[in-house]
């Protein structure tokens, strides 16, 4: 195992590809190297004959890489949380995890109009591309081939992820955390869980007190008190005094400048995010508990369980009849409603291509096209529809796909990443981050139950006493402020930097 930045540069007759991989890494006993934090029950039994077939069983995030003689082959996770970029002229090949590398190589490039556009409208890039000409990232689930002449072939690996299962979504779900918790209790570091009172986290809480795991339970508060983080802390007391658990509060002074956003800009420049509590809430809790530590997350389960809105109001129940019982009528309905509300012109789905589009490129979660992306978004479109044409899979595990080329592999997962990394650390797990969850969502899930009852297999694996918490939780917050928006102030800060670096 190293902790050292891997540099190197492989030559193949006068051209060059270069590797700067900034993780932890270890070689298996069949030369196959693995950066970030890939779990498994046994890496060295993983051979470039098994690899297809094996990787859908490992979990974390990670990427793996096998040299050849005149070939050198690059896999990666589901979602891409291991973020690669690379970039490409006639003599030399460049491949990093690190976007200063580029930046410092005066490598960086013009900027790229539309993937900027996309990027102002959804605060993430498609998940191939920067907003910089010729910077490109390492697509979710692919293959990425270079050859002695660096020609580079991307296949899409994304089948060799479905896990098919004879079980109901619920079983699966359960099945995977449990699998989940045994890998993670075979490392022997004591578990962090990062504790919201949510059912997401209040779930994975359950499993690993149920499991006598060794973790404990954090949550990040931000200073000064607010609304959101009021309610948030007096949740998550009191679900962790239902499971008679110690709940660790770190406070996180939430206060916008550039200094503190300095070192932020370095690791999250192409996903726009706030930041502030998990940068700094990361640094807290190397500092408390130590680095002999797995630090657990109940990120994306919204996103995998219902494609994202999973709360109980209107809004998000519309959402996800559009989603997934969508129709004429509705779309008609819908689309009127927000004209009206937003004063734009909006665009229902026609045809097959436009159902999945309108999916990938929507209006906020409404899975409506907004008029004026029209003649912004013609190559975005043209990739989206090369994917469409290539995964032939069922309608559910293509619209699954386009949601991790999308949302799934921008800000909210990398925040968590990004932030360890920058403090040289990669024990991140995310259990509902698995090939069986994905698979047994598309596959295998009620989609009525889900326009309902969002997120149903989580709250029906909750115990009964955790359940009565959930729906009669109503934490008395009068007299707090809601937090004021930081979004414009810290969207300067990132244009300001976008605009210092672009040719």
């Amino acid at each position: 195992m190293s902790n050292t930045i891997y540099h190197k540069i492989f030559k193949f007759k006068k051209k060059k590809v270069e590797f700067l991989i900034k993780s932890k890494y270890i070689k298996n006993k069949n030369n196959i190297l693995f950066f970030g934090n890939p779990i498994h029950s046994d890496l060295n039994k993983i051979n470039e004959t098994n690899l297809l077939s094996e990787i859908k069983n490992i979990e974390g995030f990670f990427l793996i890489l096998i040299l050849k003689k005149n070939n050198i082959f690059l896999y990666n996770d589901i979602l891409a949380n291991f973020r690669l970029y690379y970039k490409k002229n006639t003599q030399s090949l460049v491949l990093s995890n690190d976007y200063n590398f580029f930046i410092k190589k005066k490598k960086i490039g013009s900027l790229d109009y539309e993937e900027f556009n996309f990027w102002m409208s959804k605060n993430y890039t498609s998940g191939d591309k920067t907003f910089f000409n010729n910077l490109f990232k390492f697509a979710p689930a692919s293959i990425l081939n270079i050859d002695e002449n660096l020609n580079i072939t991307i296949k899409n690996n994304f089948k060799n992820f479905i896990k098919f299962s004879n079980s109901n979504s619920i079983k699966s779900l359960e099945k995977s955390i449990n699998n989940s918790i045994k890998l993670l209790k075979n490392t022997q570091k004591k578990i962090i869980l990062l504790f919201s009172g949510g059912a997401d986290s209040l779930l994975l809480a359950q499993k690993l007190k149920e499991k006598n795991c060794n973790f404990e339970c954090v949550y990040f508060a931000t200073k000064p008190n607010t609304f959101e983080s009021e309610k948030g802390y007096r949740l998550a007391k009191q679900c962790a005094k239902k499971l008679n658990l110690k709940l660790n509060v770190i406070p996180i002074q939430f206060k916008i400048n550039e200094t503190k956003f300095k070192n932020i800009l370095k690791v999250m420049l192409f996903d726009f995010h706030t930041c502030i509590v998990q940068f700094y809430g990361v640094s807290k809790i190397l500092k408390k508990f130590g680095r002999n530590i797995e630090i657990v997350s109940g990120q994306s389960a919204d996103s995998i369980l219902c494609f994202g809105p999973s709360a109980s109001t209107l809004s998000n129940f519309v959402n996800r009849i559009l989603y997934i019982k969508n129709n004429f009528f509705t779309n008609f309905l819908i689309r009127v409603y927000l004209e009206n509300k937003y004063k734009v012109k909006l665009f229902a789905p026609k045809n097959k291509f436009e159902n999945f589009y309108f999916f990938y490129n929507s209006f906020f979660y409404y899975p409506l096209y907004k008029g004026d992306n029209t003649k912004k978004d013609i190559s975005i479109k043209n990739k989206i529809k090369i994917i469409i044409n290539s995964l032939k899979l069922k309608d559910g595990f293509i619209k699954m796909y386009l949601k991790i080329f999308g949302f799934l592999q921008g800000p909210d997962n990398q925040i968590l990443i990004q932030s360890c990394s920058f403090h040289n650390f990669s024990n991140i797990s995310l259990p509902y981050v698995t090939s069986r969850i994905i698979s047994s969502t598309c596959y295998k899930q009620n989609k009525l139950k889900t326009v309902i009852n969002p997120k149903y297999e989580i709250k029906t694996l909750l115990n009964n006493d955790c359940i009565k918490v959930l729906n009669s939780n109503r934490p008395n917050i009068i007299g707090l402020k809601k937090i004021t928006s930081e979004t414009p102030k810290i969207k300067k800060m990132y244009l300001k930097r976008i605009n210092e670096l672009k040719k």
